[in-house]
């Protein structure tokens, strides 16, 4: 009797381990492909967001120019989703070049021309989008169009949020330099 209750007790240990084996080895650990689709769905709403600036204050896009994009602040998605974004919107908005960089790189590689009296990215634009308040279904974030010193589209205190597992956003305050 005690034999078989030591097989039972082994071989439950067993069938728990190959279960937990099984599960690895199938990539199913609660939550993988279900993370990979909230970074898209997410990506996509930054695309959207990306569209609307992009459609006002035409005067301030590059038409075949260069297009920045500094998303070092946005703390809700991948670098890989960030890097494929980037890649989107250079291609949907026609960019001669599409890439990662801030403000400071931007001027450092040259990009950016700093004058004594105005500050110009004279071939493309800089975009920034910036997050806070990060929930599972809601957070703000502020973006920024910028061109020059006298060349800025400012868009602060939005949200966005997820309802009915839909994401939507409401850009808030706005400004033009």
């Amino acid at each position: 009797m005690e034999n078989t209750k030591k097989m039972i007790g082994t071989i439950t240990i067993f069938v728990i381990l190959a279960s937990l084996v099984a599960l690895t080895a199938c990539g199913n650990t609660g939550g993988g492909a279900t993370s990979n689709e909230a970074n898209k769905e997410l990506e996509n709403l930054y695309l959207e967001v990306l569209d609307e600036i992009w459609g006002f204050d035409e005067g301030l896009n590059p038409y075949d120019g260069i297009i920045a994009f500094d998303f070092t602040e946005i703390n809700n998605l991948p670098d890989e989703n960030k890097a494929s974004l980037i890649e989107r919107a250079g291609e949907r908005f026609g960019a001669s070049e599409a890439f990662a960089a801030t403000y400071d790189e931007l001027v450092e590689d040259g990009y950016i021309e700093d004058t004594d009296f105005l500050t110009v990215f004279e071939e493309g634009i800089l975009i920034t989008i910036s997050t806070s308040g990060e929930k599972k279904d809601s957070f703000k974030f502020s973006a920024l169009k910028w061109k020059s010193g006298l060349g800025a589209d400012i868009y602060d205190s939005c949200t966005a949020s997820k309802k009915g597992g839909i994401w939507t956003y409401e850009l808030g305050g706005f400004a033009v330099a």
